[in-house]
């Protein structure tokens, strides 16, 4: 899994307000985007609370990238070469 972390962001001035406006007004297009995502995870993702935690039922779930073959790569220091 990639790392999405990026720290500390600091915004100052305009670029500050620009961020808190978007953030607490998002546009038609942003609200639109939310929803969508937020309705099909109600349509895909079921949680069962269990006596030892959760159980979560996620439908249309493509794994199939788990079956991917990675290609085999060999480094070769040099320490075997042959003369």
């Amino acid at each position: 899994m990639v790392d999405t972390n990026v720290g500390t962001i600091t915004l100052e001035g305009e670029d500050a307000n620009r961020f808190l406006r978007l953030l607490l007004h998002p546009s038609d297009e942003e609200v639109a985007m939310r929803n969508a995502l937020s309705e099909q995870i109600d349509r895909n993702v079921t949680i069962i609370e269990r006596a030892n935690g959760f159980d979560a039922i996620i439908t249309d779930l493509d794994l199939s990238f788990l079956d991917e073959k990675k290609p085999h790569e060999s480094y070769n220091n040099g320490d075997n070469d042959t003369k």
